[in-house]
């Protein structure tokens, strides 16, 4: 009886134990899955730092150079430096006259107005505020010049192509002033969300730059 019984179950396909190959083949197959995930997902993320950092250093190096300075903003920096130049060459007038005239002598007078592009960062001596002399260029270029908008007829402005525009039935909720179309407009700074949904702006961008317009 137990042999009829034994082959009446193989034979109607009864259920087979699990064997501990097929565990540890399955858990192998998950672990290596979950690191080769993970390993990915690591390195795309220090590949988006990187980039992240090279573009603060993009801007950073812009900063320095002016670039995102305003005309107004600018107008001050170069009043500051004349500002300055001109307190030190007050007080290089007053050293070099008082030396000149406890010595009696022109020549130490000449010798301490020596022009700036012969002695580029006087002594003490000759200059009691020594400092290098910043020599700005007539014309920099700053972000404010760039001409920009659709009305503007230095600017050239390129629609957007309707296959490069999301679809509307894919707008969700917070985004249901897409319905109508408003996708808001890069090139004049409007943009297309409310104004709770503006400040949360930095909370899913990785680099966040404030536009000056």
């Amino acid at each position: 009886m137990a042999l009829l019984r034994g082959s009446f179950i193989r034979f109607s396909g009864g259920a087979a134990k699990p064997h501990w190959s097929q565990l540890v083949a399955l858990s192998s197959f998950f672990a290596t899955s979950m690191f080769i995930t993970g390993r990915f997902n690591d390195t795309f993320q220090k590949i988006v730092d990187l980039t992240s950092l090279l573009e603060h250093q993009a801007a950073k190096e812009l900063e320095e150079e002016g670039f995102w300075l305003s005309e107004e903003r600018e107008r001050e920096h170069r009043l500051l430096l004349l500002q300055q130049q001109e307190q030190r060459l007050e007080s290089s007038w007053a050293a070099a006259i008082a030396a000149a005239t406890a010595a009696k002598d022109f020549g130490v007078l000449c010798a301490h107005l020596e022009p700036q592009t012969l002695n580029p960062k006087p002594s003490e001596a000759q200059d009691p505020a020594a400092s290098s002399i910043q020599i700005l260029p007539s014309l920099s270029w700053r972000l404010n010049m760039i001409p920009y908008g659709d009305n503007s007829s230095d600017a050239h402005a390129f629609p957007t192509p309707s296959h490069e525009l999301p679809l509307r039935a894919f707008s969700l909720s917070f985004t249901s002033n897409n319905l109508s179309g408003n996708w808001g407009d890069y090139i004049n700074r409007q943009d297309n969300k409310n104004a709770i949904m503006r400040p949360s702006r930095v909370m899913f961008t990785d680099v966040f730059i404030p536009p000056t317009k």
